[in-house]
């Protein structure tokens, strides 16, 4: 007997009969993966324009977050600021006189901040050896040490003494000796007022306004340096004699005359007079003011 087996259609056959049915394996295979491609595209996309879109909302966030402490800051630094110029003012005008217990609500309120950029004023004005802190109690205002107004004094002397005599060997310029012109009759205005703390501040600006006028850089930036120790000893040196005010107006003329004069020895002399004058002799019984 004869067995006849199936015989198995040739690979050729297979693919005609997928063609002849409206199908074909491999482009089958091939759409499935196309579209699995296009899935995955589409989904990497997505989480790209989130991810995008999230790290810009962190950005804007984060660049808001900072203006805004940045601006706190400054705030904050500005407010201290204000208060560490109030104070200090109220220190060389002898408002506050030496040893006059203040605190921080007290300088909060007059001022209307907070007391956090008090404590940093209070900071600065103790580096200035203006403020002596006391924790739980405030800040006492310090005392001109004993010997300082003659080491200032001192100072003063040597440098407008140098000044004018480069003044006298370069000339004094028109600018500058209008200036100083202008500074003598701000005094004289203040002088009839009676307004001690605003001839101090006048005070100071001439006797700097020389040392300026020399054209010494140096010189100039460190007696800016005395000022406001220079204002102090004015206020304190003058508040009980305030008809030295005219004086004193008029020893400044002098002073401008003699260096117009050329007469940079005779400045020097009438520059001791005038110091010794206003400010005592430091060392000796009401000196060292």
């Amino acid at each position: 007997m004869v067995i006849v087996r199936g015989v198995r259609p040739r690979r050729a056959d297979r693919a005609n009969q997928g063609s002849a049915a409206g199908h074909s394996g491999p482009p089958v295979r091939s759409g499935l993966s196309a579209l699995s491609a296009l899935s995955v595209l589409s989904a990497w996309s997505a989480w790209f324009m989130l991810a995008s879109l999230a790290e810009h909302r962190y950005k804007h966030v984060s660049m808001t977050c900072y203006g805004l402490l940045m601006a706190s800051q400054t705030g904050r630094s500005s407010a201290a600021q204000t208060v560490y110029s109030v104070t200090k003012e109220l220190i060389l005008s002898g408002e506050l006189a030496a040893g006059t217990l203040i605190s921080e609500g007290e300088i909060a309120e007059r001022v209307r901040v907070s007391r956090t950029p008090v404590r940093e004023a209070f900071l600065r004005l103790e580096s200035e050896e203006l403020l002596a802190l006391h924790p739980k109690r405030g800040a006492v205002v310090v005392p001109v040490p004993p010997g300082e107004a003659a080491d200032v004094l001192e100072l003063r002397q040597a440098l407008e003494q140098s000044a004018a005599e480069r003044i006298v060997r370069d000339g004094l310029t028109a600018d500058r000796e209008g200036r100083l012109r202008e500074l003598i009759a701000a005094q004289r205005e203040r002088a009839e007022a009676g307004d001690v703390h605003g001839f101090a501040a006048a005070d100071e600006a001439f006797h700097r306004g020389i040392v300026e006028a020399s054209g010494n850089r140096l010189a100039s930036r460190f007696y800016s340096t005395l000022g406001d120790r220079q204002r102090r000893m004015s206020v304190s040196a003058l508040r009980p004699r305030p008809e030295r005010l005219h004086v004193l107006a008029d020893e400044h003329e002098t002073l401008l005359g003699h260096l117009l004069a050329g007469a940079a020895d005779t400045f020097g002399a009438a520059l001791r007079a005038h110091l010794t004058a206003t400010h005592g002799v430091p060392g000796r019984p009401g000196g060292d003011h």
